[in-house]
């Protein structure tokens, strides 16, 4: 069953000294914060924010359940994958038990902990402050840290005029500055936001006549049912790719070659070899480019060593490239920056995006 959070594994070692780790899934993917920036920073819709606020907080309905709260809820910790929301990091989680009246390590992140965690003395209702925060971020594109407050409010609606009033209402209920003006659970937030969505959709449409639209650039929207493909699954793609790539340009060049020496009876052999050497190296050069381009623009999507692998080449929405974006985009340049940039984590992400509507 799809429970929304990163799984925890079982893991037993024995060591001389006693310790305690938390071994947790791999998430592949993009954060809501990588997700946001690649839109530049334009808001999210009200459906998809009431979605997405739905499955978080039965996330937490499952969490708090079980005595347990998060303390880092923020958009660095919510994964997208396959079209759902996953909370990641569960290395701050506190049980309640633990935190009535005991203050504890100072876990928070500026923007988007309420005072009482500052303070050391956090409680669940302190995941809901955390959550209307997020929502800010996804529903502005503008840190909360960056918006005005007044009395512990914070004064985002002016950045926010798309939003419905009882949405808005409810994000300023979960980040009332104290933590019993909150909702009291998570089966109130869910009750509220199902009151929501029934109200927008009972809301009459309106028609308005226009003329055509002008035709303009598909929307850089990422979609959120992409999924990325693993970082083993691209390197073994792509080395198939670097043997068939071998074996074609070696085949190109015993072309050549003979082309080459029968096309020039008189000229010494130190002049065969240098033409041979260019015309062969430009040769590579456009067979390379050409493999990628035509490859991943064709119906196929992907190089051979990416349909061996499963992997398919999309644009940040999902949808096939065209040759025109493929060919001045892919092949070497594409190689440079994933060799280049791999063992970084700010890399690591620009990888993937590249990967995802290049190669």
């Amino acid at each position: 069953m799809y429970t929304g959070r990163v799984d925890t594994l079982p893991f037993n070692r024995e060591t001389l000294k006693s310790c305690t780790c938390l071994v947790m899934e791999k998430i592949e993917g993009m954060n809501l914060q990588q997700y946001l920036r690649l839109t530049g920073n334009r808001p999210i819709d009200n459906s998809l924010a009431i979605q997405w606020l739905t499955e978080l907080v039965t996330i937490l309905q499952e969490v708090h359940g079980q005595t347990f709260f998060h303390r880092d809820i923020k958009p660095t910790n919510i994964m997208v994958r396959d079209g759902h929301l996953v909370l990641i990091d569960f290395g701050a989680v506190k049980q309640l038990a633990t935190s009535i009246n005991a203050p504890g390590t100072r876990i928070y992140t500026t923007g988007y902990a309420p005072e009482e965690q500052i303070a050391s003395l956090a409680v669940p209702r302190s995941d809901f402050f955390a959550l209307g925060r997020t929502f800010v971020y996804l529903l502005t594109g503008t840190e909360p840290m960056n918006f005005p407050e007044q009395n512990g409010e914070l004064s985002w609606r002016g950045s926010a005029s798309q939003v419905p009033k009882l949405l808005a209402d409810l994000l300023d209920h979960l980040m009332a500055p104290l933590p019993q003006n909150r909702p009291l659970n998570t089966q109130e937030i869910l009750r509220r936001l199902a009151s929501i969505e029934q109200s927008l959709q009972n809301q009459p449409q309106t028609t308005q006549i226009s003329p055509p639209p002008a035709s303009t650039p598909s929307s850089s929207t990422p979609s959120p049912s992409m999924v990325y493909a693993g970082f083993w699954r691209r390197t073994v793609a792509g080395i198939i790719d670097l043997f068939v790539l071998a074996v074609s340009c070696s085949v190109i060049g015993l072309g050549l070659g003979f082309i080459i020496y029968n096309s020039m009876p008189d000229a010494t052999d130190e002049q065969r070899g240098f033409i041979f050497s260019a015309i062969w190296m430009l040769a590579i050069v456009l067979f390379s480019w050409l493999y990628h381009a035509v490859l991943v623009s064709s119906a196929k999507q992907g190089t051979f060593g990416k349909m061996a692998m499963r992997v398919i080449v999309t644009d940040i929405n999902g949808d096939k490239i065209s040759f025109g974006t493929a060919y001045p985009t892919c092949g070497f340049e594409v190689a440079l920056l994933y060799f280049a940039g791999k063992f970084s984590s700010e890399s690591n992400f620009l990888q993937k995006y590249y990967e995802n509507s290049c190669d």
